[in-house]
């Protein structure tokens, strides 16, 4: 059995969570900032969300660059896998670009704060597009198994 497989299960399971809770709030903070644009505080609190989805992101990106097999591991383990991943995709990482898009709009409408950001936040937004598309992949390749 795959350490690295059941660890990558583990980061999905704890990091989903987390994510969502993490998007819900800087939605409503970007809510907030777009009433206010130039509010440094709420500023300041955004740009701290957007860290915490970076860090959040890296521990995925960790889980995924140990190269787990999804095959090595049970088959529960493998569904829990591919649904969480399938969630990420289509609703965490979907919502997270949607998020950095707007803080990238408001960064360019006079967001002071975010406007300094604004090449990390691109990043941001092209990370969670490659993390997206390597865990596409490693569903491709559990189904491919099935």
């Amino acid at each position: 059995m795959s350490e690295q497989t059941y660890s990558l299960l583990r980061v999905l399971s704890e990091t989903s969570e987390e994510h969502a809770k993490t998007i819900k709030r800087l939605g409503t903070l970007l809510k907030r900032l777009s009433k206010d644009i130039a509010n440094d505080n709420l500023q300041l609190k955004v740009m701290s969300y957007i860290k915490r989805l970076r860090l959040l992101r890296s521990r995925i990106r960790r889980a995924l660059d140990a190269n787990p097999d999804i095959n090595s591991v049970d088959n529960v383990s493998r569904e829990n896998i591919a649904t969480l991943s399938e969630y990420m995709i289509l609703v965490g990482f979907t919502l997270e670009r949607d998020m950095l898009n707007t803080a990238l709009r408001l960064a360019r409408k006079g967001a002071r704060i975010l406007e300094a950001h604004l090449n990390d936040i691109t990043k941001d937004v092209d990370e969670v597009n490659d993390l997206s598309n390597r865990l596409e992949r490693l569903i491709s390749n559990f189904r491919d198994f099935r």
